[in-house]
């Protein structure tokens, strides 16, 4: 791969433009591969004055993870008090056969408080996620809202997904708690082959009620959701040789020792 960078400082020292370039291409660490990376940066650092970023990546692999290209044009404003950064962007995800366009996100910073909001546009629909989190507190408290409508999930042969989540998330360092409901209004499932026995990997361990509860006390992050999962009428299936229509709602509990979930 190569780096190729360039830049210059203008100005006065105590107020300087910093303009800046970086382009990479084929670019590989341990687990990323970036195709190529080519980014302008105009940074103003007087109070109150704006500085702008633009990004363009190709082909980044993460793990087994492909995006296929992520545009951001971004915007920062920063005085004494706050820091405030507005970005906009667009994602291919060929995995999924996705593109989450018109991406918008905005990120606010005060003495005590992180500030944030994004807007995503996929198929027909959107989803909207914003929240704080407490920067005065050890735990860094968030809470985070979440909520869209007919927002195409997955695009692939074998499944179609849409969904219309509204969803609040309470977050700390040791604790998630997640309510609300996912309406999913239209789908069509039709999984890959099933019919062939599966053998489970050498690695897998099974354990008793005993050892399961001293697993679930080493865990760092307790989880305890409440969610409503509501079929719309346009859910289909077509597996194992029937094809039909799904329907009816199942809520989900969970909490650090159990999993249950009830429904029709």
């Amino acid at each position: 791969g190569s780096i190729m960078t360039k830049g210059q400082i203008i100005g006065p020292k105590n107020n300087p433009k910093i303009n800046a370039n970086l382009q990479l291409t084929n670019v590989e660490t341990n687990n990323t591969r970036i195709g190529s990376l080519a980014s302008d940066i105009k940074l103003n650092l007087a109070a109150n004055e704006a500085s702008h970023i633009n990004l363009r990546v190709t082909k980044i692999h993460i793990h087994d993870y492909l995006i296929d290209a992520l545009n951001i044009n971004g915007i920062i404003t920063t005085s004494k008090q706050a820091i405030n950064i507005k970005s906009f962007a667009a994602i291919d995800i060929p995995g999924l056969n996705l593109n989450l366009k018109n991406i918008r996100f905005m990120l606010a910073k005060d003495s005590n408080r992180l500030i944030y909001s994004a807007h995503f546009v996929s198929g027909p629909g959107k989803l909207d996620v914003s929240g704080e989190t407490a920067l005065n507190k050890a735990n860094l408290a968030s809470k985070i809202n979440i909520i869209g409508a007919n927002f195409l999930a997955s695009n692939t042969e074998n499944m179609q997904l849409y969904i219309s989540p509204d969803l609040k998330l309470d977050f700390t360092t040791d604790k998630l708690e997640a309510k609300g409901t996912i309406k999913i209004p239209k789908a069509n499932i039709q999984p890959s082959d099933l019919t062939g026995v599966a053998t489970l990997p050498n690695d897998v361990v099974f354990v008793d009620k005993q050892h399961q509860q001293l697993l679930i006390k080493k865990q760092t992050l307790k989880v305890y959701a409440n969610i409503n999962l509501v079929l719309g009428d346009q859910v289909m299936i077509n597996a194992f040789n029937i094809e039909g229509r799904l329907n009816g709602q199942m809520r989900i509990y969970e909490n650090p020792n159990n999993t249950t979930a009830s429904g029709a």
